[in-house]
């Protein structure tokens, strides 16, 4: 006598359960693992950044690359500047403004940095720029401001 035989009248055989292979589910962790290095990427990089600013919005790209651009050419030691802040384009009715566009530059004793903030035509070039500079002085040991020991006096 089989278990079929002795399954009373009244209730229903139960089915084997069917091994799934992991589908869609197994690839849900990793897409979300893959977002987020994107993001990452996206914000530990500016090529990236300008990248996909660039693929988004062409025209505002380049209204951004015109003021990155203007700052550097009219520094004094242009092989001695470095971006601190990419800056963001807004539109408005002739064009573009810049804004949050910040360098560093090389200076007598420390690092002078500039903010800059420009009107760009829709033509792409700039119409007028604005400049506000401050300085900041070295620390007296780079080692204290890059890695602070816990328990000792700044």
């Amino acid at each position: 006598m089989t278990s079929e035989d002795r399954t009373p009248p009244g209730l229903a055989r139960r089915a084997k359960p069917v091994a799934r292979s992991g589908g869609a589910r197994s690839v849900i962790p990793l897409l979300v693992i893959g977002a987020f290095a994107l993001v990452a990427l996206y914000l530990a990089l500016p090529r990236a950044q300008i990248a996909v600013d660039s693929f988004l919005g062409p025209e505002a790209a380049r209204a951004t690359q015109a003021c990155r651009d203007t700052p550097q050419s009219r520094s004094s030691s242009p092989g001695f500047t470095r971006f601190l802040r990419y800056g963001n384009a807004h539109a408005v009715p002739q064009g573009f403004y810049v804004d949050n566009v910040v360098i560093g530059e090389m200076s007598e004793g420390s690092e002078l940095e500039l903010e800059i903030t420009c009107y760009v035509d829709q033509t792409g070039t700039v119409v007028g720029t604005a400049r506000r500079a401050w300085s900041r002085p070295p620390p007296e040991d780079p080692r204290d401001d890059t890695f602070p020991v816990p328990g000792k006096a700044h």
